[in-house]
């Protein structure tokens, strides 16, 4: 497969490259160099980018749609308004789930501004320092997700499962967490200021010091939560 001149395969050196707007829907790039490349406005639907880099890659208002991102390297990427949510499949706590697979991916630092998130899968994703302003992350699956310094400030989480996860000190102002379940979350200090915890499902998770002024707590579950 060639786009733009650039031959398109596994382990395919294409740091750097331009690819804007490029028709990559179902290409394997598998373990693939991506590093630095303008991917804005590509089309990466179902493509197998597993164990691909896409370190300081441009993907901004890309669609990422049941991609396979397994192991991938997006630290310092730009992923703002980028399309991830949809048609992957994968199981989280014995529910099915339809986004992009991001299992061990590294994000650190990743910009993923008001992106589309819904239900993709984060198992094991390194999210240290993300910018998640705005972005749906409904339905997600957060398992063992280090969220270390996230910002999470307007962000949708409704209905994710967040089990297992860090977000000591994490910025969740008006976040909207509605029916969403943690389990095993550290949320010490967190700024949850204005957050929607309506119907939320609290088991063994700890809140000491966590901001919750103006927080809508209606329905929620909070069974073993240790309160600020």
């Amino acid at each position: 497969m060639e786009v733009n001149g650039w031959e398109i395969r596994p382990s395919a050196d294409l740091s750097g490259v331009d690819l804007r707007n490029a028709d990559l829907s179902g290409a394997n790039l598998t373990g693939a160099d991506l590093g630095g490349a303008d991917l804005r406005g590509a089309n990466l639907r179902d493509a197998y980018l597993t164990g691909a880099n896409l370190g300081r890659a441009n993907l901004t208002n890309a669609n990422l749609r049941g991609a396979f991102l397994e192991s991938a390297n997006l630290t310092n990427a730009n992923l703002t308004d980028a399309d991830l949510g949809g048609l992957g499949d994968y199981t989280v706590d014995g529910r099915i789930g339809t986004g992009a697979n991001l299992t061990r991916a590294n994000l650190t630092d990743a910009d993923l501004t008001g992106a589309n998130l819904g239900e993709v899968d984060f198992e094991n994703t390194n999210l240290t320092g993300a910018n998640l302003r705005g972005a749906d992350l409904s339905r997600v699956g957060l398992l063992n997700a280090d969220l270390t310094g996230v910002k999470l400030e307007r962000a949708n989480l409704t209905g994710a499962y967040l089990t297992n996860v860090n977000l000591t000190g994490v910025k969740l102002e008006r976040a909207n967490l509605g029916h969403a379940r943690l389990t095993n979350a550290n949320l010490t200090d967190a700024d949850l200021t204005g957050a929607n915890l309506t119907s939320v499902v609290f088991e063994n998770t700890n809140l000491t010091g966590a901001n919750l002024r103006n927080v809508d707590l209606t329905g929620a579950n909070l069974t073993d939560v240790i309160m600020p």
